[in-house]
């Protein structure tokens, strides 16, 4: 496929792209219909990654193309972010395409090319998991100087370079070992204040404050809860244990329906995983890795 797009600085680019069978996609009949590919970049002679989603078209709403775009032109390489090497909406007969149906919610066609990046849970050993982890940590807190929320950290969203990318050896590998992705539920909270009737994120790694109470406003600090929850899941997932561990990992899926103020029933949560916190239920695993049973062990002092 031809990618006729924008650079980060607004500076017009043109390659061409071999795409496979996307690897990643929504089965939902509405929403934005994001699907992943994995490309290859015949000009540069690499692998990258094509992201293809429907964005929401209103005044309010700031696109993820936006959002790269002030995290760059304010902080530039220095973010532990993917390197975007393309992006913009999709034009179709000199046109953006655009959803015809819907008549309240407008949908725009975008994409964005950047580089391919190694899953959470597919980390080497617990050493670069996290790392990874504590990079996306980091990054939480470089962008809310810029006034940026992220609101929607997950496993999925938290990445690992790929070390064999010539972007990364270009840096000499003075580069961080994560990225943190899929910028497209964050928002600007001084350009664009959180007028959203109910919370955003991935039901697993929310934040206990979301859970219990949906229609409370977003912060800092749930982006950095939702950074102990991604820790625990791995840990318990993927991290090596001296003997059997019997856990219960039903906190990461509790839900259960509430009717509130206005007398609508919305799913609530949270309990479960404030009896880990307040048990130190995690403080029970015994991880082969001493720092993991650290890193664990904090959010209880």
């Amino acid at each position: 496929m031809k990618v006729d797009a924008k650079t980060l600085d607004n500076e017009d680019i043109q390659f061409d792209l071999i795409v496979c069978y996307p690897f990643s996609a929504s089965n939902s009949l509405f929403g934005r219909c994001t699907r992943g590919y994995a490309a290859y970049h015949i000009q540069e002679e690499r692998l990258v990654f094509l992201k293809d989603c429907w964005r929401v078209d209103d005044k309010i709403t700031l696109s993820e193309i936006d959002i790269y775009r002030i995290l760059f032109v304010q902080k530039g390489t220095h973010l532990n972010l993917p390197d975007i090497i393309a992006m913009g909406d999709v034009i179709v007969d000199d046109k953006v395409q655009t959803t015809v149906t819907q008549e309240l919610t407008r949908l725009v066609h975008m994409r964005i090319v950047e580089e391919l990046a190694i899953p959470l849970d597919s980390a080497l050993n617990s050493r670069e998991a996290v790392e990874a982890i504590h990079d996306s940590a980091v990054c939480i807190l470089d962008v809310y100087e810029l006034h940026v929320f992220h609101r929607d950290i997950s496993v999925r969203n938290i990445m690992i370079r790929d070390k064999t990318n010539p972007a990364y050896l270009r840096y000499n590998h003075a580069r961080s070992t994560g990225i943190l992705n899929d910028w497209d539920h964050a928002i600007k909270f001084d350009l664009c204040p959180i007028t959203h009737e109910y919370r955003t994120g991935t039901w697993a790694f929310m934040s206990i404050k979301h859970l219990r109470y949906p229609e409370s406003s977003h912060e800092v600090h749930d982006d950095l809860e939702s950074i102990l929850w991604v820790l625990a899941f791995i840990a318990l997932h993927r991290f090596k244990q001296n003997g059997p561990a019997y856990f219960n990992l039903g906190f990461f899926s509790e839900l259960r329906y509430q009717i509130i103020s206005d007398r609508r029933s919305l799913p609530i949560g949270g309990s479960m995983k404030v009896g880990v916190l307040l048990e130190g239920s995690l403080d029970r695993i015994d991880f082969t890795s001493r720092p993991v049973i650290m890193l664990l062990e904090k959010p209880r002092r």
